[in-house]
């Protein structure tokens, strides 16, 4: 049977509660235990994305808040060797679509991408 572990936002919010995290997950592997590890978004990244789209949504500027979203989700990682291109496109094209009216359907998925 595995264990269930979760990290909430707050606990993933600076580099410090990420290294804490990749510890303890680290230590259950290296002990062999079976595990699921679930995670929130990082400090307030959900609500971030909520008022970036509300934004993008009433054809107000939203790129600096964008920008300064993006600088945050990648701030803590710099010991984490992953390129995140691939991940902001994918949410720029989402808040472009909720931009150029294209429906809730393309908010709902940036929220499903915010709260990974």
């Amino acid at each position: 049977m595995s264990k269930i572990i979760k990290f909430g936002g707050k606990s993933l919010s600076n580099g410090k509660g990420i290294e804490q995290a990749l510890s303890i997950i680290q230590d259950k592997l290296k002990n062999r235990e079976k595990i699921v590890v679930t995670l929130s978004a990082r400090g307030n990244a959900t609500n971030e994305l909520e008022n970036i789209l509300e934004l993008a949504k009433e054809g107000k500027p939203y790129e600096a808040d964008l920008n300064e979203f993006k600088a945050y989700q990648k701030e803590p990682l710099n010991a984490v060797d992953h390129d995140f291109t691939k991940e902001f496109e994918l949410l720029d094209n989402l808040i472009e679509g909720v931009k150029f009216g294209k429906g809730l359907q393309l908010k709902n998925q940036g929220f499903g991408f915010g709260a990974r």
